[in-house]
């Protein structure tokens, strides 16, 4: 199932590396909804893809936001910019008002959505305690692990406090 898409340029998308945290043991909520939007994506727009799982996906990103692809020397961090990359590369064009709606609803899902799954993944008590600081920091040592547990929890904090009544 390989499929070919040209822009005017000659250049395809034919093939991308989808890379993430390991499943099962790393994955956070807001990365795996991504995840598989992305992935319906890639099928709906038949592109192939290899998933690749590595424990520290987060620090190979360029700017710490998962997933990210990479398609031959381009590495592409985070939903809206992959499906942005996506499009452009295989020229793909939507009509003024399937632009809107999509727009707004990516707004939607990210302003509410995403917020509340970040809030609740990292400023929950018992599911920080009992899923996020375990998931978080398997396959890093242990003083590193508990750091970058509270800095992630912080920039979580600190994006979510505007949003709902959360003390730092």
């Amino acid at each position: 199932m390989t499929s070919t898409f040209e822009n005017g340029e000659g250049d395809k998308l034919d093939y991308v590396t989808l890379f993430q945290t390991l499943d099962n043991i790393q994955i956070l909520l807001p990365e795996l909804g991504n995840r598989y939007a992305l992935q319906a994506y890639f099928y709906f727009h038949e592109i192939q893809f290899l998933l690749d799982q590595r424990t520290n996906a987060e620090d190979m990103s360029p700017d710490g936001v998962l997933p990210f692809i990479r398609h031959g020397n381009d590495i592409i961090s985070g939903y809206s910019k992959i499906i942005e990359y996506v499009n452009d590369k295989n020229n793909i064009v939507y009509n003024t008002q399937s632009r809107l709606d999509m727009a707004a609803l990516m707004t939607l899902v990210d302003e509410v959505v995403i917020k509340s799954e970040l809030y609740y993944t990292w400023l929950c008590k018992d599911i920080y305690e009992q899923f996020t600081k375990s998931h978080f920091s398997n396959g890093k040592p242990w003083p590193l692990s508990l750091f970058l547990c509270w800095s992630k929890k912080w920039d979580v904090a600190s994006v979510s406090a505007h949003c709902f009544d959360t003390q730092l």
